[in-house]
């Protein structure tokens, strides 16, 4: 159960940088955007676009998009089977309290219960007598 929520820690932090990292691109996009516009209403010529090794913006924010939403199912899936975890581990600690109490309840009448007496002697199985073998007959006596 440990690894499970280190597991999720770990992908809730992937999510978070992933966040970021969209956030960041957005950010980018849209100054680029804006430095397009008011270049364009200026009169200028306008921005010189990314060289064509560079990666279209909206290909990468959609990459990332698709890995927020995934590690975002993964969370979801961890933390349903933590919960179902958590309510097997609960389940079984009750069932645990049960027993221990049957256990003290019998342990407390077996206690409180008068001792046996001692002149009685306790019921037991018939001790079985020894059979005795044949008599051995000598050879020689005939």
């Amino acid at each position: 159960m440990r690894q499970v929520q280190q597991r999720s820690r770990q992908l809730e932090e992937q999510v978070q940088a992933l966040q970021q990292q969209l956030a960041q691109q957005q950010q980018k996009q849209q100054q680029h955007e804006q430095q397009q516009h008011s270049g364009a209403d200026a009169g200028s010529k306008p921005a010189p676009s990314a060289g064509a090794g560079a990666p279209d913006m909206s290909a990468v924010l959609e990459m990332m998009e698709g890995q927020l939403a995934r590690l975002s199912a993964i969370i979801r899936e961890r933390e349903a089977e933590i919960a179902a975890l958590r309510t097997t581990v609960q389940g079984c600690l009750d069932e645990r309290r049960g027993l221990v109490a049957q256990l003290d309840d019998a342990q407390r009448r077996l206690a409180a219960a008068p001792p046996l007496a001692a002149a009685a002697p306790l019921p037991s199985a018939p001790v079985p007598r020894p059979v005795k073998p044949p008599p051995l007959r000598n050879p020689k006596f005939r």
